[in-house]
């Protein structure tokens, strides 16, 4: 949970061990909490992406990220869309 401190190592070993530069990457700071936030990346771009957050973070690779990404743009303009119909409704 305290991985984004490391996340250049990580990011190092995973590619020197095969894994893609270009895997996608999910970074979580205070996940589950009011003020969680993420960034979505990839292997190559981990370190410097896991340098924006103070807090405590989760360092998730993977190709299911990728989808993330998109489920996540989707579900932002969702809530936008619902706070626009709430606010015309009244």
């Amino acid at each position: 949970y305290m991985a984004a401190g490391q996340a250049a190592r990580i990011a190092s070993e995973m590619i020197g061990a095969g894994k893609s530069p270009s895997t996608p990457v999910a970074i979580v700071e205070n996940a589950s909490l009011e003020n969680e936030q993420r960034i979505f990346t990839t292997l190559a771009g981990m370190a410097a992406s896991s340098m924006k957050f103070s807090g405590p973070a989760l360092l998730c690779v993977g190709e299911v990220f990728a989808v993330a990404v998109k489920e996540d743009a989707v579900a932002d303009r969702s809530m936008h869309a619902r706070t626009y119909v709430q606010i015309g409704s009244r």
